[in-house]
């Protein structure tokens, strides 16, 4: 349909120009001028049928680029970096409150697994940054609550907690699943703009850590 129409904008006006060179009772000077706005008319519907294919183009592009970034996302299997993990099993104080409300979780209680994680946010001797991953897993269980406000609202907490962290780069992890799972939250809210902006933030930080087994993997390419 499309085709039809940018061949009829084309064809139309030198159709019409022919037209009126066919004329013999109008004026040269009234011809010329009528070729002129036909020109005029010609070169603005191919400017338009360039700029509309350039702008579907790019759109492919995105479209193709957010479908591999989705494809390869697999921060949603209720599972953190081992990094973080590991962070949150050898301190004494969160080993206890991470199992548990990871068993709450497999068994889909949702509800009160926040309840678990809640009680290390609210706990003034944990450390700052032991808190980013409660953040995160905060905003997991409310994902699968179906509640992306709130869920949005933790990871980006924990984005923020991540932003005065002293040792940033044992933080990437943690980072880039957060982006992720922002990613994903504005993937299912039907938002695929906003979805490929954390998506790609997540994929810079995997390529600097060089991860192949995690959210969007190093080979991806763009």
């Amino acid at each position: 349909m499309n085709s039809l129409i940018n061949f009829i904008s084309i064809a139309g006006p030198l159709i019409f120009a022919a037209g009126i060179f066919a004329l013999k009772n109008i004026p040269a000077e009234m011809k010329i001028g009528l070729w002129i706005v036909c020109a005029l008319i010609l070169i603005f519907d191919l400017y338009l049928i360039i700029k509309d294919k350039k702008n579907k183009e790019e759109k492919s592009k995105r479209e193709e680029l957010y479908n591999r970034l989705y494809e390869r996302q697999e921060l949603f299997d209720r599972n953190l970096p081992g990094t973080v993990t590991d962070a949150l099993e050898r301190n004494p104080l969160l080993k206890k409150s991470f199992r548990s409300g990871q068993k709450h979780e497999k068994e889909y209680k949702f509800k009160e697994a926040i309840k678990t994680y809640e009680k290390c946010l609210h706990d003034l001797s944990i450390p700052e940054e032991d808190k980013i991953a409660f953040n995160i897993l905060i905003g997991n269980c409310y994902f699968f609550l179906s509640k992306p406000n709130e869920a949005e609202k933790y990871f980006k907490e924990s984005l923020n907690i991540l932003k005065k962290a002293e040792n940033k780069i044992t933080k990437l992890p943690a980072k880039s699943a957060a982006f992720g799972n922002i990613g994903n939250i504005y993937h299912n809210l039907g938002k695929p703009d906003e979805a490929l902006e954390y998506y790609q933030q997540a994929l810079e930080i995997n390529r600097k850590l060089g991860y192949r087994n995690r959210v969007l993997p190093i080979i991806l390419t763009t």
